[in-house]
C-alpha cells in the first residue's frame, strides 16, 4: 500500500473518539505460560516515520514494529503472565473495537514479590487501543511498581499487579499515563496454544488485536 494511503488511513483513526477502555469481566483473558519468554525483551517506540513506512513485513521478519508485537511469546527461561482486554463496542458502529493487552514476564515463579526496577527478574510491556486502527496503538513498558504472586499451583496462578506505565501513541506523538493496579487468577496455557490473540505472530496486523480468530488470518506458524 502506498504512504499516502496509510496516511490517509492512520488520519481517518486519530479522528475516532477517544477511547474508553472500560471492559467487563467476561472481557478479560488472563493466562500464565510456563516455559516462555517475550520475543524482544527491549521495548521501542518506533517513530512517526518509521511507523507510516512499515507493513506487514514485520510478521515474517519477527522484529517486532508496533507496540502489540512486544507482546509476541515463545518459549524460553520463565513464566509469562498474559492479560488480554477485548470489547466489540456498541451493536450499530463499526470498527469502535478496542483491546488492551498486558503481557508480563518473570525470571522465577514463586509466591512472594517481584519489583520491574530489575529487568532481570521482571518484565511488564503494555498496549491499548482500537481493534481495527492497529497502527495507532499506544504502548510502553515499566520498571516501576511490581507484581505480586499470591497463589502458584499446577493450573492456576493469582497475581496482583501495581505499576505506572508511560503509554506512547507514535501517531499522534503524545503520551498517557495508565495505571495498572489489579488482580487476577491466570489459567494455564501451553506454547503451543498461544494464539496471535495471545502472542503469537499473526499473518497481518488486526489478526493479534481481534480476540476471536478473523477469516484467513490465522498466525503464520502452523
Amino acid at each position: 500500500m502506498k504512504k499516502s494511503m496509510w496516511v490517509l488511513i492512520i488520519a481517518v483513526a486519530i479522528a475516532q473518539p477517544v477511547a474508553a477502555y472500560e471492559f467487563r469481566k467476561d472481557d478479560v483473558e488472563a493466562k500464565f505460560i510456563s516455559g516462555a519468554e517475550l520475543w524482544a525483551p527491549n521495548f521501542k517506540t518506533m517513530s512517526r516515520e518509521k511507523i507510516l513506512l512499515a507493513d506487514g513485513s514485520s510478521q515474517k521478519s519477527r522484529e517486532p514494529i508496533f507496540p502489540f508485537q512486544f507482546h509476541w511469546i515463545k518459549k524460553g527461561a520463565g513464566t509469562i503472565l498474559a492479560i488480554r482486554k477485548y470489547t466489540e463496542g456498541k451493536p450499530r458502529t463499526i470498527d469502535d473495537e478496542e483491546y488492551l493487552k498486558t503481557t508480563i514476564w518473570i525470571k522465577n515463579l514463586k509466591v512472594g514479590k517481584v519489583e520491574f526496577a530489575n529487568s532481570n527478574d521482571a518484565l511488564v510491556f503494555f498496549t491499548q487501543g482500537g481493534s481495527a486502527w492497529p497502527r495507532v496503538s499506544c504502548g510502553g513498558a515499566s520498571a516501576a511498581g511490581h507484581v505480586e504472586i499470591k497463589k502458584v499451583t499446577e493450573t492456576e496462578v493469582l497475581a496482583a499487579i501495581d505499576s505506572e506505565i508511560k503509554c506512547t501513541y507514535p501517531i499522534p506523538n503524545k503520551v498517557t499515563v495508565v495505571k495498572l493496579k489489579e488482580t487476577h487468577t491466570f489459567k494455564k496455557l501451553s506454547v503451543e496454544s498461544i494464539t496471535p490473540w495471545i502472542g503469537k505472530p499473526g499473518n497481518d496486523l488486526a489478526s493479534e488485536t481481534h480476540r476471536d480468530p478473523l477469516p484467513g488470518r490465522d498466525s503464520i506458524e502452523k
